[in-house]
């Protein structure tokens, strides 16, 4: 059930979320707050990690706030890059292709949990 989840979040949730951010046409203080987006997701995911993880560590809802957290700050990221280089790039094809490959980017982090998955196989 837990492998599913994280499967719909990572291939349906994350490009919708993609979608959603990098949609709007790109501007200055858009793609400003999007940084300051990122920046604070990270951060967020810093101080859970660093010091309320190791108070509640039989709990594993700390454990996986830092890795939302982390996730939803590479999607923001990803639209963060989307639009600056939208923003640079005027022509309408550069503009389709840097959205595509940006929505195929938010599947990575799967793609990473298949790997650790294989590293240690249990």
């Amino acid at each position: 059930m837990k492998l599913a989840l994280t499967f719909f979040a990572v291939f349906v949730v994350g490009p919708i979320l993609f979608w959603r951010l990098a949609r709007p046409a790109p501007s200055r203080h858009r793609i400003a707050a999007l940084m300051a987006c990122a920046i604070l997701l990270m951060v967020a995911a810093f101080a859970i990690g660093h010091w309320l993880v190791p108070m509640l560590l039989p709990s594993p809802y700390p454990g996986l706030a830092v890795i939302v957290a982390s996730w939803l700050s590479w999607i923001v990221v990803l639209a963060y890059c989307a639009l600056a280089l939208q923003y640079r790039l005027k022509s309408h094809t550069a503009r389709k292709t840097i959205f595509a490959l940006g929505a195929m980017a938010t599947t990575l982090p799967w793609f990473g949990l298949y790997a650790a998955q294989i590293m240690d196989p249990e």
